[in-house]
Order: C-alpha cells, then structure tokens, then sequence
C-alpha cells in the first residue's frame, strides 16, 4: 500500500499573511463575505448593535476573599448587604482595628475597604438581595 494521494486544496479567501509560528498559512479573510455563505446577505454590514457597555469585574487577592469569607462564615448574622455595617464589624473582628478614646479607628483602612466591601458582594450575591 502506497501513501495516499489527496487533492491539493485551494487556498481560502482572503489576504495571505505568510507563514505563522508553526509552519501553517495564515489569511485575513476578505472584508464583507464570509467564507461558506452566498446571496445578497453575504456581504451585509452590521452598522449598528445594541450591546450595552462592557461589564468588567473587579479581581481581588485571595487573601481579601479568604478573610471575608471566613468572616462571614464564622459570624453569619453580623454581616449585611450593607458596606458601612460590614466595615465596622471587620475592623471589631480583625487586628485592622483599633480602639482609641472610645472610637474604633482603621490601622490599615483601605485592606479593611477592601475586605468589607468584598464582603458586602458576597453576602448581597449569596442571599439574594
């Protein structure tokens, strides 16, 4: 049995952009047709979408989530949908806190924002509200 023989295939529509990293041929595919379709909406422009604007979220370090969701797997009834509330809870629940004439002052404020305010997503995502 020999190697078998296949039809060379012609080569797609579009620009040629020269040899990729790996040895295969790239091509820019022709502005307006898309390569499989016919007829008169084979070339159709889409001019105008609705599309609302992007939605990034927001990444935040592990430690940040790991003591938030301690927290509040720990103390489940003090935490709320509720920023200010869950801030002050985190800085009585943590060392981020300390106590100074009376009032409850932030040693660290903006890791403490941090964790509170992932605090407030996660209980507003998990209970709904």
């Amino acid at each position: 049995m020999g190697a078998r023989q296949t039809a060379p295939r012609p080569p797609p529509e579009g620009i040629y952009l020269g040899q990729g990293i790996c040895g295969f041929r790239r091509y820019r595919r022709s502005p307006g047709r898309r390569p499989g379709t016919a007829g008169p909406a084979a070339g159709k422009v889409i001019t105008v979408t609705r599309v609302g604007p992007a939605r990034m979220g927001n990444i935040r370090q592990t430690y940040i989530k790991r003591v938030a969701i301690e927290l509040i797997r720990n103390y489940p009834e003090l935490f709320t949908g509720e920023f200010a509330n869950n801030k002050r809870k985190v800085l009585e629940l943590t060392d981020l806190g300390v106590t100074v004439d009376g009032r409850l002052q932030a040693t660290h404020k903006k890791l403490a924002n941090r964790i509170a305010g992932y605090a407030t997503r996660y209980v507003k995502r998990k209970r709904g509200t």
